[in-house]
Protein backbone atom coordinates (compact mmCIF):
# COMPACT_ATOMS: atom_id res chain seq x y z
CA UNK A 1 0.00 0.00 0.00
CA UNK A 2 2.74 2.58 0.70
CA UNK A 3 4.59 2.37 -2.46
CA UNK A 4 1.15 3.41 -4.18
CA UNK A 5 0.87 5.86 -1.64
CA UNK A 6 4.38 7.06 -3.04
CA UNK A 7 3.44 6.97 -6.47
CA UNK A 8 0.38 8.93 -6.28
CA UNK A 9 2.55 11.65 -3.75
CA UNK A 10 4.80 11.72 -6.74
CA UNK A 11 1.84 12.30 -9.59
CA UNK A 12 0.28 14.95 -7.67
CA UNK A 13 3.82 16.64 -7.05
CA UNK A 14 4.43 16.45 -10.30
CA UNK A 15 0.99 17.95 -11.47
CA UNK A 16 1.63 20.73 -9.06
CA UNK A 17 4.71 21.68 -10.56
CA UNK A 18 3.04 21.52 -14.01
CA UNK A 19 0.52 24.49 -13.21
CA UNK A 20 2.55 26.55 -10.37
CA UNK A 21 4.29 28.71 -13.34
CA UNK A 22 0.76 29.48 -14.90
CA UNK A 23 -0.65 30.38 -11.43
CA UNK A 24 2.46 32.37 -10.83
CA UNK A 25 1.74 34.42 -14.46
CA UNK A 26 -2.02 35.21 -13.25
CA UNK A 27 -0.86 36.48 -10.12
CA UNK A 28 0.36 40.53 -10.30
CA UNK A 29 3.85 40.96 -10.51
CA UNK A 30 3.87 42.49 -7.27
CA UNK A 31 2.08 39.82 -5.21
CA UNK A 32 4.67 39.09 -2.96
CA UNK A 33 6.57 42.39 -2.84
CA UNK A 34 4.62 43.53 0.10
CA UNK A 35 3.87 41.35 3.77
CA UNK A 36 6.78 39.20 5.92
CA UNK A 37 9.87 37.59 5.21
CA UNK A 38 9.36 33.79 5.69
CA UNK A 39 13.09 33.34 5.53
CA UNK A 40 14.02 31.87 8.83
CA UNK A 41 17.81 32.85 8.35
CA UNK A 42 16.45 36.77 7.94
CA UNK A 43 14.23 36.72 10.91
CA UNK A 44 16.88 35.20 12.97
CA UNK A 45 19.65 37.00 12.03
CA UNK A 46 18.17 40.31 10.34
CA UNK A 47 20.56 39.35 7.56
CA UNK A 48 19.73 38.76 3.85
CA UNK A 49 20.87 35.18 2.82
CA UNK A 50 21.51 34.19 -0.61
CA UNK A 51 17.94 33.41 -1.61
CA UNK A 52 16.33 36.32 -0.20
CA UNK A 53 14.44 38.02 -2.79
CA UNK A 54 14.43 35.27 -4.96
CA UNK A 55 10.59 34.42 -4.78
CA UNK A 56 9.90 38.38 -5.87
CA UNK A 57 12.47 38.01 -8.12
CA UNK A 58 10.95 35.23 -10.19
CA UNK A 59 7.61 36.28 -9.62
CA UNK A 60 9.14 39.49 -11.64
CA UNK A 61 11.09 37.97 -14.13
CA UNK A 62 8.11 35.48 -15.23
CA UNK A 63 6.26 39.18 -16.11
CA UNK A 64 9.28 39.95 -18.05
CA UNK A 65 10.49 42.87 -15.60
CA UNK A 66 13.57 41.96 -15.73
CA UNK A 67 15.80 45.06 -13.86
CA UNK A 68 13.10 44.84 -10.99
CA UNK A 69 13.80 40.83 -10.58
CA UNK A 70 17.78 41.70 -10.72
CA UNK A 71 17.12 43.87 -8.06
CA UNK A 72 15.56 41.48 -5.58
CA UNK A 73 18.11 39.32 -6.45
CA UNK A 74 20.55 38.13 -9.23
CA UNK A 75 20.78 34.96 -8.92
CA UNK A 76 17.19 34.94 -10.46
CA UNK A 77 19.46 34.69 -13.57
CA UNK A 78 20.40 30.65 -12.20
CA UNK A 79 17.31 29.84 -10.38
CA UNK A 80 14.99 31.14 -13.56
CA UNK A 81 16.57 28.64 -16.22
CA UNK A 82 16.67 25.43 -13.72
CA UNK A 83 13.34 25.98 -12.71
CA UNK A 84 12.24 25.91 -16.28
CA UNK A 85 14.73 22.83 -16.95
CA UNK A 86 12.45 20.96 -14.46
CA UNK A 87 9.27 22.00 -15.32
CA UNK A 88 10.30 21.07 -19.22
CA UNK A 89 11.07 17.57 -17.46
CA UNK A 90 7.78 16.79 -15.52
CA UNK A 91 6.22 18.22 -18.92
CA UNK A 92 8.12 15.50 -20.91
CA UNK A 93 7.50 12.77 -18.19
CA UNK A 94 3.29 13.28 -18.02
CA UNK A 95 3.24 13.37 -21.56
CA UNK A 96 5.02 9.83 -21.09
CA UNK A 97 3.32 8.65 -18.86
CA UNK A 98 0.22 9.68 -20.40
CA UNK A 99 0.72 8.12 -23.64
CA UNK A 100 1.73 4.73 -21.91
CA UNK A 101 -1.59 4.94 -20.30
CA UNK A 102 -3.98 5.80 -22.91
CA UNK A 103 -1.73 3.30 -25.11
CA UNK A 104 -2.15 0.81 -22.47
CA UNK A 105 -5.78 1.32 -22.56
CA UNK A 106 -6.16 1.22 -26.23
CA UNK A 107 -4.76 -2.24 -26.20
CA UNK A 108 -6.34 -3.51 -23.44
CA UNK A 109 -9.90 -2.95 -25.45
Amino acid sequence: MLPMMNRHLEYSLRIILLVLPGVLILLPADFFDKGPTLCVFKNLTDVDCPGCGLTRATQHFLHLEWERALEYNPLVLLAVPILGWIWVKNLLWLYSYWKSRTGASKASV
